[in-house]
């Protein structure tokens, strides 16, 4: 064979290691270069929908400008990926079997963005391949190197297996951390403070609303990887309320506590309930913690008030005042209108909401969706 066991294992590890560290598709692609006597080699992944996209290169460096006029002008086009999918293959195929070699060579992309190089013979070697979809990697050969040697389509024969189950694990993890991304966008949107933490009450994942909280050490901070309660009298009922948690059952309710503050505002209230996982081992999440500041005003946008009830900017005004805990005089006196105009604009709110008294509306209102981009309404 070309190659010793051990650099065949070496290989190995590096192919394996590329889906967690990016750096090393470069690794593997430049030791299959050296090997295969291929100048550069490529890792690529076509989509109807998205085009040839280059995930890695190895071996000889290409210029960035030359992946650019790639992207910008060939990437639907591409002549090599253009044949492959209009005939499917898996395993080595040489570019001059999909080609002709004198096709290729006064092909535009090709004579621009290849021949400058020196290149002229490829191999791809495709591991996935269906109507939307192809994984390969493309080895390319200077000129008087038309074929693979035997010892070298030897070693790609042995890794084509490897190579897709690297490509699936990686497709795998970009999925999960997609998911991550999107569950963080999510609770970020929030406006109440979302906390995770593991089974020793270590902090895993604080939302934007939860770093705020902490940042402003006005109830709790963070010390050490953990939540701490500011005031020390609030410290051991609250970590044994964690500790409880952390190790109940899905059927607990959990518990709620409320933590004084040093800016004598209303005391933060938290909720820490178990992590609700069917399946443990998805996550070392175990306890999570909802707190809520009640000395926060409450707003919405005019426009989610308009969409849903078709309130006038007057009684969205005056909907967002009550939200805010003043009371219909209040209200009229910051507006500076009569009470009785603001009694006809609350009678009609009724009507648009379907509610019947104040109070109604209030929970009604309460119940709408909040997210950080929710403003308060100056009146």
């Amino acid at each position: 064979m070309i190659v010793s066991t051990k650099i065949y294992s070496e290989l190995l590890g590096t192919l394996y290691a590329a889906p967690v560290d990016q750096s090393q598709w470069q690794i593997f692609l430049s030791r299959l270069c050296d090997i295969t006597h291929a100048k550069v080699g490529f890792l690529i992944c076509s989509h109807s929908a998205l085009g040839t996209l280059t995930l890695a290169s190895g071996g000889w460096p290409i210029p960035p400008e030359v992946d650019r006029t790639y992207q910008e002008g060939y990437r639907y086009s591409d002549i090599v990926r253009v044949s492959l999918m209009r005939n499917p293959r898996l395993g080595i195929i040489e570019v001059e079997e999909l080609v002709p070699h004198d096709t290729l060579m006064a092909d535009p992309m090709f004579s621009k963005i290849m021949v400058p190089f020196g290149l002229e013979y490829g191999t791809c070697v495709v591991s996935s391949i269906s109507p939307r979809f192809l994984e390969l990697i493309s080895l390319w050969r200077p000129t008087g190197c038309p074929w693979l040697d035997p010892g070298s389509r030897e070693l790609l024969d042995l890794l084509i297996p490897h190579l897709k189950n690297a490509l699936d694990i990686r497709r795998t993890l970009g999925r999960a951390e997609e998911r991550a991304r999107n569950a963080e966008a999510m609770l970020d949107a929030s406006t109440t403070a979302c906390i995770l933490l593991n089974a020793a009450g270590r902090i895993l994942y604080l939302n934007k609303a939860a770093q705020y909280l902490v940042a402003a050490s006005d109830g709790i901070c963070v010390r050490d990887d953990r939540v701490v309660p500011v005031d020390r009298w609030n410290r051991e009922a609250f970590r044994a309320l964690v500790d409880v948690t952390a190790t109940a059952d899905l059927d607990n309710p959990g518990g709620a506590i409320s933590l004084r503050r040093s800016s004598r505002k209303l005391p933060l209230q938290l909720s820490v309930t178990p992590f609700r996982l069917e399946t443990e081992h998805r996550s070392s999440a175990r306890v999570l913690i909802l707190a809520t500041d009640p000395s926060q005003p409450i707003a919405f946008p005019d426009a989610i008030l308009r969409q849903l009830y078709r309130l006038t900017p007057a009684e969205t005004e005056v909907a967002n005042g009550l939200l805010t805990g003043c009371s219909l005089e209040e209200v009229a006196a910051l507006r500076k209108v009569s009470i009785g105009t603001i009694r006809s604009q609350m009678k009609s709110i009724l009507g648009k909401t379907g509610t019947n008294r104040q109070g109604e509306l209030i929970r009604l209102l309460m119940t709408l969706p909040k997210t950080p981009s929710a403003r308060t309404v100056s009146f």
